[in-house]
């Protein structure tokens, strides 16, 4: 989910409660029922650990 998407009309973002190397989790609470969740947020793009890496 990207704030700016489409899914960001079914969720709002109360806090963002972690990181990691693939994105960052928020808490989040879902309009249409006010349930809280989480929702995992990825990174647009990753980059190569190495650029040596054989193909």
């Amino acid at each position: 989910m990207r704030i700016n998407s489409d899914l960001s009309t079914q969720y709002t973002i109360i806090e963002f409660i972690g990181e990691g190397a693939f994105g960052k989790v928020a808490k989040c609470q879902v309009n249409s029922t006010s349930e809280l969740v989480a929702v995992k947020i990825l990174k647009d793009t990753f980059t190569p650990i190495s650029g040596d890496h054989p193909q």
